[in-house]
Order: structure tokens, then sequence, then C-alpha cells
């Protein structure tokens, strides 16, 4: 979640990890502030339902087929889709790769808006077109630019 503290941004990312042999994920307190849902279940774990529920019903299907074909196919997960959180609607990005068929392991992080709000919202409704038409080449290439635009950020720091 970013922090803002004299003109600085601060960007913080959170962990879930899913056992998928038992259905357990479990997730950090800012995967678990990110999703809005309640940290000590996160902590102990619960269904990887629960984080989907959470996901904006227009982006729900494509997250869901996506984390399973990554999963089955081994291949890197990379999403960005809207949750509905206590807080409001929040935009996230997802990425993370599962570790045979035991463990899937990703990082979360909110996406931001500022001065590169209207750059950032083509490239995303461009990675959007590029999943949506299975050009996973061309939606990488889109990602990797996104992370371009937020290292322009002035004052901004990756963690």
């Amino acid at each position: 979640m970013p922090m803002r503290d004299d003109g600085r941004v601060t960007w913080s990312s959170g962990l879930l990890t899913w056992v998928t042999g038992q259905n357990l994920a479990l997730a950090d307190d800012v995967a678990a502030d990110l999703f809005g849902l309640d940290r000590d279940v996160c902590r102990e774990g619960t269904e990887i339902e629960t984080f989907l529920a959470k996901i904006a019903e227009a982006d729900r299907s494509r997250v869901a087929m996506q984390l399973y074909r990554s999963i089955a196919d081994g291949s890197v997960y990379l999403e960005t889709f809207e949750v509905c959180a206590v807080a409001g609607r929040r935009r996230l990005a997802l990425k993370g790769q599962a570790v045979g068929d035991v463990l899937f392991s990703c990082i979360v992080m909110e996406v931001v808006n500022d001065d590169t709000a209207d750059l950032r919202e083509l490239c995303f409704a461009a990675y959007d077109v590029a999943r949506r038409r299975n050009q996973d080449k061309a939606a990488v290439h889109i990602m990797q630019t996104l992370v371009l635009i937020d290292e322009t950020i002035p004052g901004a720091e990756l963690h």
C-alpha cells in the first residue's frame, strides 16, 4: 500500500501463498489489507475462494482461469484486477508462480493513481486486450512498461 510522507511515495507489496493440495491460502498483513480481509484469518489460512470472492465480478473469472492455467503449465502469473474492499474499489497487480503442483506464491501490489494515471490507464487497457486475445508475450511487455512508468514517478521507491 502506498504511504505518502513529505512528498515521497513508498510502495509496499504483500505476499500471498497458496498450498494448492490443501486449498490453504495464507497472506501477510499487507496482502490481507489490500484484499480487505481479516489479518488473523489470512495469517492462519483460508480457502483461495476467500480471496477470489473479493475480486470484482467483471475480473473474477479471468483471474481464476489464468491462476489455474499458471499452476497447470508452470508459467508466471501476472494479472491486474479490481477488488471490492472496505475502503472501496482498488486496482491490484498480482505476480507469482507455482512451485511444482504443491505451492503457488505471489506478490500483490496496489496500483495507485498519480501524474502518470492517463498513461497507466492506456497501458492497462492494452494489457487487458492482449490478455483477452491470449497474446501473452505482448501482455508481459505491456506490464514491463507499467513497471517503467512507476519507476519514473519522482521520489518513488520500489520495495
